[in-house]
């Protein structure tokens, strides 16, 4: 502990548990409330909390909201590795669809303008049931 900080608390972190993205999320959750220092001692990362002036919380329940919060970050990070693939899949699909058809097909535009017979209606689908099919009216 330092001579100059009393309620300075400090955690040796194994890097090969928890992976160092998640140590510096866990981290980023308590700038708030205490400054943070992180070095790296005999292959472990060590972070010292020096409490914020205007911070007046239980010093004491520091480690275990900081394990629990790094428990999370650690799944979160492991998830997210996991499912990286398919993120980039829904996203590569939805800016693939999300462009304009000319763009991203050139056949089907070209098919588009060769092939203009759905606006002549041959079969008389695109008029009205109405039209077609109205009453001749009696004199």
């Amino acid at each position: 502990m330092s001579k100059y900080a009393k309620k300075e608390q400090e955690f040796l972190i194994n890097p090969r548990i928890y992976p160092l993205e998640a140590i510096y999320a866990t981290c980023y959750v308590f700038v708030d409330r205490y400054y943070l220092f992180l070095d790296e001692v005999r292959q472990r990362i060590k972070i010292v909390f020096t409490p914020k002036a205007s911070n007046r919380r239980n010093h004491n329940l520091l480690k275990g909201e900081f394990l629990n919060e790094l428990l999370n970050n650690t799944l979160r990070f492991k998830i997210s590795k996991r499912n990286q693939r398919i993120r980039e899949m829904i996203v590569k699909e939805a800016l693939f669809f999300s462009q304009p058809k000319k763009e991203i097909d050139g056949v089907v535009a070209s098919e588009e303008k060769t092939n203009q017979s759905w606006q002549n209606d041959p079969e008389g689908i695109a008029i009205p049931w109405e039209e077609k099919y109205k009453r001749k009216k009696s004199r």
